[in-house]
């Protein structure tokens, strides 16, 4: 158990922030918004509204919420909305285009709420900045945070399995294509079987839908 215990203290402390959010905060909405972000970023957001199905009054976190982008869309379908980011200048844009937000400043290893708090989670773009064992932390602190019968949805960027992740990897490689490589490379694009074995483990019943090329979306359900 002792052992168990430091090897999730390294997992929680090995993270790094090499995008430097709070560096780019003040201009990460013009750069997703004009189409050098992720692949149909607008219509992913709507697609996490949608499969959300907020009921008037419900709480909701946004987790890693960023600039607000998906907290604020939550709102005007009438949940009560809170989210938290490890970036303070992140935060501070949060703060000013959707004031009716909850935020709070925390990491996807420490949710700073309570347990059994909100009806929904939703993130979008955020899990792919984690290794696999650091998502495992992540997504017991979405179970821990959500209400019975609370529900969870993740978009993200995904391939179904290693094996399809390698033969897409290689096709690349063919095709020449060295900077999409490189961008995969720099980033955690998770394993989706293992995200859902993950989440059947934390008792969820999931249903998973891809969006687009990378972009996947699960929505899960606690029993």
């Amino acid at each position: 158990m002792a052992e168990a215990n430091k090897r999730l203290k390294q997992t929680r402390d090995n993270w790094v922030d090499r995008w430097n959010f709070n560096e780019w905060a003040d201009c990460y909405d013009e750069w997703v918004h004009g189409g050098n972000g992720h692949e149909s970023y607008e219509n992913v957001l709507d697609e996490v509204v949608a499969t959300v199905a907020v009921k008037p009054g419900e709480c909701g976190l946004d987790a890693g919420t960023g600039t607000g982008n998906l907290a604020g869309r939550l709102v005007k379908k009438g949940a009560r909305m809170s989210g938290f980011d490890q970036s303070p200048q992140m935060l501070k844009q949060c703060r000013v285009k959707h004031p009716e937000v909850e935020t709070k400043l925390g990491t996807f290893f420490a949710f700073p709420f309570l347990e059994n708090r909100f009806d929904f989670v939703a993130t979008s773009y955020a899990l792919h900045h984690l290794t696999d064992d650091q998502k495992q932390l992540a997504l017991a602190e979405c179970r821990r945070v959500l209400k019975p019968e609370g529900r969870l949805v993740i978009a993200d960027l995904m391939f179904e399995d290693q094996t399809h992740r390698q033969a897409h990897l290689d096709t690349l490689e063919e095709e020449g294509q060295t900077r999409v490589i490189a961008d995969i490379q720099d980033r955690c694009y998770a394993d989706r079987s293992r995200l859902l074995q993950e989440l059947a483990n934390l008792n969820f019943t999931n249903e998973v839908k891809q969006l687009g090329t990378y972009t996947h979306l699960i929505l899960s359900t606690c029993k």
